[in-house]
């Protein structure tokens, strides 16, 4: 992944057909978050694409993203290996982590 810099016209051009895809994990109840990303990349005309990541695929704010991943607690074994896979198979470019427990990302950074 790639960390961005800069304006929106450096990055996608004025005519952009670019996808920006955004995971978001365990995000549980935090629906309004995932509609203010949805809000805002639809004022900057950026095409997004949500997935969501958490242990049920039936929790409200995973009823909203675009593509479920359904994957084990972030406390077990493999969690980090699991979101990694994720991003890599999906091109993800930006991961938005929504609990306390997915600190152990930060390892990966």
């Amino acid at each position: 992944m790639e960390t961005f810099q800069g304006t929106k016209k450096q990055r996608f051009g004025n005519k952009h057909k670019e996808i920006l895809r955004v995971l978001f994990t365990s995000p549980g109840n935090k629906v309004e978050l995932i509609q203010t990303f949805l809000y805002a990349a639809g004022n900057l005309d950026i095409n997004m694409v949500t997935y969501g990541a958490d242990i049920s695929i039936g929790l409200p704010a995973m009823i909203i993203c675009d593509r479920k991943k359904k994957v084990i607690s972030p406390k077990e074994e493999g969690y980090c290996e699991q979101i990694l896979d994720i991003c890599r198979k999906e091109n993800i470019d930006l991961v938005v982590p929504l609990s306390e427990d997915d600190r152990v990302l930060a390892r990966f950074t």
